[in-house]
Order: structure tokens, then C-alpha cells, then sequence
């Protein structure tokens, strides 16, 4: 082959592969980005392998409890932060007060008021007084403050009304109040905190319990 014509194809007279034939110009290029590309699909295979492994984790959410239908570990943490910042005695008298109450929520008749008025003397001490239960503990359970004044349970008190009710459109999406088997999982998780309570006594207890 001419010279010229080899130099226009991009051939080298003193270049030859291993067989013995002449060796393009630009193959040394090709074989370093195949080198990176090989390079970079390993690392994405060992990112997406990580990926795989880390889960998600929300602020609400934990590990699942086959005792309750729905998620608690909301509850567990605000009933923690109660804990905290009540004297003992007034945390006992308190859950022991929501316990009862839901139970009557529970079966509540027509003839028969369940819902909570904030100005009630005997909420507004066993439960208004404290911040944390107010903000905190009643919204994760599932209750709604309507107009600043009645605390109501929506899957109970609010079942009746319809979808243009004042009342219903006050309800915020996803409130697990709505939920029916949600009432029945706040009543178990109080009974076990009670019995923790009872077990550990004032200075065993520390707001953790199974």
C-alpha cells in the first residue's frame, strides 16, 4: 500500500498489533474511554447496590408492630415528651383520663356528648394545662380542635356529617381519626403504658414501654 494512502487511513508503518497487521490511530483513545466507561459502570453498580440496602426512614414511621393496625411510634414519642415535662402523678391521671374517655367514644350512644370541650375544668387540668399533650399527644392520636373550642374524634363524633360540613373540611388529609381501627389501637397502646406504669412504679419507668 502507498505511503500516502497509508498515512490518509490513518495507518503507521512502524506500528503493528500482535497479529502482525497495521494499528489504527485513534484505537489507543477508544480503549481508555472503554477503560472509564467499564470503570464508571462498576461504581454504579456498587452505588445502586447501597442504595438497595439503605431504606428510607420517615419521622413518623417505625418498626412494625403486629399488635396495631396502624402506626403508633408517633404516639410512643409524644406520650415520651408528655412524660418529660409533666410530674408523674399528672401523667398517670392524664392517660388513665384518655383511656377512659376513648372507651366511652368507643361506644358512644346518640343520647350521649363524648367530645371534649377545651374549657372544661376537668380537661383543661388533666390535659389542657400540659403544651406537649395539646400539640403534640391529641393530634397524633387522632384527634381534631374544632374552632379552638371541641376536641373531637372524626371517625366518631364527625361520621354522619357530610363532605360540605364546616366541621369535616376542618379534618386535615390523612388524620388517622378517620381510620376505624384506630381507636382501638390508642386504647391497647394506653393499656400497655398503664401496665408499664403499674409494673415499674415512679422511679422505673421512664416513658419507654413495650
Amino acid at each position: 500500500m502507498p505511503k500516502k494512502l497509508r498515512k490518509k487511513l490513518g495507518f503507521f508503518s512502524s506500528d503493528k498489533n500482535d497479529m502482525g497487521s497495521p494499528r489504527v490511530e485513534g484505537s489507543k483513545n477508544d480503549d481508555e474511554k472503554a477503560k472509564v466507561k467499564k470503570k464508571k459502570k462498576k461504581a454504579n453498580r456498587t452505588i445502586k447496590g447501597v442504595r438497595k440496602k439503605v431504606k428510607p426512614i420517615t419521622v413518623n414511621s417505625g418498626p412494625k408492630d403486629k399488635r396495631f393496625r396502624t402506626d403508633v411510634m408517633s404516639v410512643r414519642k409524644s406520650l415520651r415528651t408528655v412524660y418529660r415535662s409533666v410530674p408523674f402523678e399528672d401523667f398517670v391521671k392524664m392517660i388513665n383520663y384518655i383511656q377512659k374517655c376513648l372507651r366511652y367514644m368507643r361506644s358512644e350512644r346518640l343520647d350521649t356528648n363524648t367530645y371534649w370541650h377545651a374549657d372544661d375544668p376537668l380537661f383543661d387540668s388533666l390535659i389542657g394545662q400540659s403544651s406537649y399533650a395539646v400539640t403534640s399527644l391529641l393530634p397524633a392520636m387522632g384527634f381534631v380542635l374544632l374552632n379552638e373550642t371541641y376536641w373531637v374524634w372524626p371517625g366518631i363524633h364527625l361520621k354522619g356529617a357530610l363532605e360540605r360540613t364546616w366541621g369535616l373540611r376542618c379534618v386535615p388529609k390523612g388524620c388517622l381519626g378517620l381510620n376505624p381501627a384506630r381507636i382501638d389501637d390508642i386504647i391497647l397502646l394506653l393499656r400497655h403504658c398503664q401496665a408499664a406504669v403499674q409494673r415499674k412504679g415512679e422511679y422505673g419507668f421512664n416513658g419507654f414501654f413495650k
